[in-house]
């Protein structure tokens, strides 16, 4: 028998207007080999038959629980955020999460777990294959090597590859359940999730293969993030703050606040600016993304001397 056969595992999935792909998704989830798995749905309010669809699987699959509060969370985050909170871990070995418009290949949990027990780590996450409507397919790669300081300023991959052990989940509940109210104004649990995780001295691996497919279309909330369109979306949202008032909202959720590194920055003056530019280098994980981080810096200076004028 395989020893991962009876390694239980949650599956986070949070739902929302999801009638067109959750259906198809769902089922590629409960045909995961060598696992023992129990699915958890949480549905953001919805107008379509997303519901409908939910409860006619529950009928036929047992391993299905569907929480249907009628709130409106307005984020995925936010929704995974009240699953976190709600699901009891207490029962299960790992904790994964899933959008609700993607294909998962058989052995993706199986592959999770063989390689968090090979590494002994406690978070894991993949590049993924992202594919549209046309049959275009593109490898998109998260699997750069690590730096000192890549989490406080992005995800480890996309949350729908995340797959944690019951003790980091356990722990992530706990920092939810401390910061309750803060926690309201994180926009990316994948991002928060993982910089909990290094900040606190959990062992992270990222996987360079990829054990699902990644739906893109026009709904998506967050998409493969790449292309000349997604370079200047993420070049805005650095030069109008808006990704560093995120960094610093993670920064003090994950305790972090006063770390030596995070102040030099968190003011967001000219000598944060500054700071990070020299840094850029332990700020993210692939080159590309650490020269945008750099250009990025260099023109919130420019923009800074032309304002100081």
């Amino acid at each position: 028998m395989n020893k991962n056969n009876n390694r239980k595992i949650a599956v986070l999935l949070a739902a929302f207007q999801g009638e067109e792909f959750i259906q198809e998704q769902i089922l590629t989830i409960l045909d995961q080999r060598n696992v023992d798995l129990t699915l958890y749905v949480n549905i953001d309010f919805s107008s379509d038959d997303t519901f409908f669809i939910l409860k006619d699987l529950q009928k036929k699959f047992t391993n299905i629980h569907i929480f249907n509060s009628g709130k409106a969370f307005g984020s995925a985050a936010r929704n995974f955020f009240e699953l976190i909170k709600i699901v009891d871990f207490y029962n299960f070995d790992y904790v994964s999460f899933s959008d609700q418009d993607d294909i998962w290949h058989p052995y993706k949990l199986d592959r999770s777990i063989r390689m968090l027990n090979y590494f002994q780590a406690s978070g894991y996450s993949s590049s993924v294959e992202a594919f549209w409507s046309n049959g275009r397919t593109k490898y998109f790669k998260k699997s750069y090597g690590q730096t000192e300081h890549d989490f406080f300023f992005e995800a480890a991959g996309p949350g729908c590859t995340y797959v944690l052990t019951k003790n980091l989940a356990s722990a992530v509940k706990e920092n939810l359940r401390l910061n309750i109210n803060s926690s309201a104004k994180i926009m990316f649990h994948d991002w928060y999730i993982y910089a909990f995780a290094r900040y606190n001295n959990y062992k992270w691996i990222i996987d360079h293969c990829s054990f699902m497919k990644y739906r893109q279309h026009d709904k998506n909330q967050m998409g493969a993030n790449f292309g000349f369109s997604a370079f200047f979306s993420r070049l805005f949202l650095v030069v109008n703050n808006s990704a560093l008032t995120q960094a610093i909202v993670i920064a003090k959720i994950i305790g972090a606040s006063n770390d030596p590194f995070v102040s030099r920055w968190k003011k967001l003056d000219f000598a944060a600016y500054f700071f990070l530019l020299k840094n850029s280098y332990k700020c993210r994980r692939s080159f590309l993304h650490k020269v945008f981080f750099s250009l990025a810096f260099l023109l919130k200076i420019f923009i800074f001397f032309l304002i100081d004028k």
